[in-house]
């Protein structure tokens, strides 16, 4: 599970770096918001569910990775 959650975040960066390599971001300003939301939002979101203790109990982790997944994605 975490190999996978780990190449979602390459798979994102290399579709965000051909997307505005591209130039497509003038085009679909939409799809730029969306891409650049992920890449911020699936590497914090990795980091929670990779660390159960991160925030000193695991029900606090569980909470806020709930909380951050279903608001920013």
């Amino acid at each position: 599970m975490s190999l996978m959650s780990t190449l979602e975040v390459l798979l994102w960066v290399v579709l965000a770096l051909l997307f505005w390599k591209k130039k497509l971001r003038r085009r679909f300003p939409a799809m730029g918001s969306y891409l650049a939301l992920r890449l911020t939002a699936t590497p914090v979101l990795l980091v929670f569910m990779l660390d159960g203790s991160l925030l000193g109990s695991k029900q606090t982790t569980i909470a806020v990775y709930f909380f951050l997944y279903w608001r920013f994605t």
